[in-house]
This record gives structure tokens, C-alpha cells and sequence, in this order.
């Protein structure tokens, strides 16, 4: 929760850390990801950065 907030914070983005660290992911998106030549402790931020669209699906467990 706390790493969430200060992300959010110091980037100036939304950053929602009750999501889980899974997708499906359009090539383009992956692609844009791996061009970044960066070690990815996390794949759902770096994935906000490239500035695709999105969506969710709430999913009841």
C-alpha cells in the first residue's frame, strides 16, 4: 500500500495496487515495454508508462 502511494506520488500517475500481476497484453504493448532496456521488477508500472488504453475486469473470487 505504501510503496503504491509514494509511486503514484513521485511519477504522477495512478497506480492501483489491488490488482493482480497478470493481463493480456496486445504485442504493441509488450513490444513498447521491452524497449525500455530496463531491468522490469514490474511489468503492470511499466505498462502504464507506454500510455496505452486499458481496461479491467472485475473478477469475484
Amino acid at each position: 500500500m505504501l510503496f503504491s502511494v509514494i509511486y503514484s506520488y513521485l511519477t504522477d500517475t495512478q497506480f492501483d495496487s489491488s490488482g493482480a500481476n497478470f493481463g493480456i497484453y496486445n504485442r504493441k504493448v509488450i513490444m513498447e515495454v521491452l524497449r525500455m532496456n530496463d531491468t522490469i521488477k514490474s511489468f503492470p508500472l511499466f505498462v502504464n508508462w507506454v500510455g496505452f488504453s486499458k481496461a479491467t475486469v472485475a473478477v469475484e473470487h
